[in-house]
C-alpha cells in the first residue's frame, strides 16, 4: 500500500525543512507506532549522525477518499539532527535513498 509520509528537519536552533513523499509500507501504520526509515530501498551511503536512529514515530494517520492511488498521509515526528553538515547528509540519504521529496526552508 503506498502511504503518503510528511516530516520535518530540524537543528536545535533553526527549521532546515521538509521531507515528503509516498513509500509502499505492509499496512498503514498506527499513531504511536514508527517507520523505519534506516534500510534504504534504493543504493546510497551507509548513514550514521547522532539524532537519527532510523526509526520515526507516527503522530498522525490521514484517510483521504480512493481519488487517486495514494489514500493514507502519515505524519512523522520531527527529526532534529545537532550540525548542518549532517543534516544535509540526512538529507540526501533519504532522497537517494527512498526517492523522497527535500523541500528546504531558505
Amino acid at each position: 500500500m503506498k502511504i503518503y509520509i510528511d516530516f520535518s528537519v530540524f537543528t536545535e536552533t533553526s527549521s532546515i525543512g521538509t521531507v515528503t513523499g509516498t513509500l509502499a509500507l505492509a499496512a498503514v501504520p498506527e499513531i504511536g507506532s514508527a517507520v523505519i526509515l534506516s534500510y534504504p530501498l534504493f543504493h546510497t551511503e551507509p548513514l550514521s549522525v547522532k539524532g537519527f536512529s532510523g526509526a520515526l514515530a507516527v503522530t498522525h494517520v490521514l484517510h483521504y477518499p480512493e481519488a487517486d492511488d495514494v489514500k493514507v498521509m502519515v505524519m512523522l515526528d520531527d527529526l532534529t539532527i545537532e550540525s548542518v553538515d549532517d543534516v544535509e547528509r540526512v538529507m540526501h540519504f533519504f532522497e537517494e535513498g527512498f526517492n523522497l521529496n527535500i523541500d528546504y526552508h531558505r
